[in-house]
């Protein structure tokens, strides 16, 4: 039986997500709806792939799996086609640039037998999910710390950075949106915090019009978390540390590895394991095909949740740092985050 799979966009996440259903699903065949006049997707043979420019080109009654490639300024007006073409759709992260349009997508996903999903692949790294079953006691935490950034002109091969979707306001650019990973494991590891102070600004010579970096504090009731995200490290960092009264744990993303301190100055490596970026899209993809409906469309909370404190944090950042309470939109799906 063939497999159609719609494909909306064709930069290097969608190229990432073909290649990898190509592995995934034999006898696929793909429709690329691309603005580009015309595309080589070198993976797969001419007889594999048709390039459209108009989603009404498609029959959905063939369509098995809708992809969300594009800039998150165009998400939502997406979701809101394919919802009504019945068909399951992949969202590549962000949902969306802003909970503007939350009231009308609840609205969607409440009515929908199909799957909507959004796709942050950190939560599939192995070492992240060790990390998360260490199930810390948030009464016994001093205090959390989260660091992600990498030197933007270094992030894709071949691709003018200043061109890039991460560069520019209006697409759905900047480190808050762009590195959401941070604060979606964040949501899925220690729950909603409560309230936000941070600064977000644009402070480097990068030819951009979003910010750059962000000094943010979460905090929680009995701990506060303490995120940087930014765009001008040029060593690639992404990390997450866990401060409690005897022990220090320690997730690195590039290492793979989840690592304790103790007082005695003693280390431990609790996980390690070879590191491979492109398993953790492998395991999501996995994950979203293989699952029904109401098992995806409940981590849609975590994204709406997402957007809600990115909203909090520039709210915050507006107010010269001034403490925000954050403030968590209504949802159909009522679930125990953790």
């Amino acid at each position: 039986m063939q497999n159609n799979i719609l494909i909306i966009g064709f930069g290097s996440i969608a190229k990432r997500h073909i290649k990898n259903l190509i592995g995934l699903k034999k006898n696929t065949f793909f429709y690329i709806l691309s603005r580009k006049k015309e595309i080589n997707p070198k993976l797969i043979t001419e007889k594999n792939f048709k390039h459209i420019k108009k989603i009404d080109e498609l029959d959905f009654k063939k369509i098995n799996y809708s992809f969300i490639c594009t800039a998150s300024n165009e998400h939502f007006k997406l979701i809101k086609i394919l919802s009504k073409k019945k068909t399951n759709i992949f969202i590549e992260k962000p949902l969306m640039n802003s909970t503007s349009k939350i009231v009308e997508l609840n609205k969607i996903i409440r009515n929908s037998k199909y799957k909507i999903y959004v796709g942050y692949n950190l939560i599939f790294s192995k070492s992240l999910n060790y990390f998360k079953k260490i199930k810390f006691e948030n009464n016994l935490i001093n205090k959390v710390e989260v660091k992600a950034g990498y030197y933007l002109p270094f992030w894709r091969n071949n691709i003018d950075y200043k061109k890039s979707v991460s560069a520019i306001k209006k697409m759905g650019g900047g480190v808050l949106l762009e590195l959401s990973h941070e604060i979606h494991y964040i949501l899925w590891i220690f729950g909603r915090p409560l309230w936000t102070s941070s600064v977000v600004e644009k402070k480097s010579k990068l030819k951009i019009d979003v910010e750059d970096n962000a000094r943010i504090i979460l905090g929680y009731k009995n701990f506060n978390c303490y995120v940087e995200l930014d765009f001008i490290s040029k060593k690639y960092i992404r990390y997450c540390k866990v401060y409690l009264k005897n022990d220090t744990f320690f997730w690195e993303f590039k290492r793979n590895s989840v690592t304790k301190y103790s007082n005695k100055k003693k280390k431990k490596i609790l996980f390690k394991n070879k590191f491979d970026l492109n398993k953790s899209y492998i395991d999501q993809l996995k994950f979203y095909i293989n699952s029904n409906y109401v098992d995806t469309n409940k981590y849609i909370k975590y994204s709406i949740d997402t957007l809600s404190i990115i909203d909090s944090i520039r709210n915050s950042s507006k107010n010269k740092g001034q403490i925000k309470k954050i403030n968590y939109k209504n949802f159909s799906f009522n679930y125990q985050y953790r």
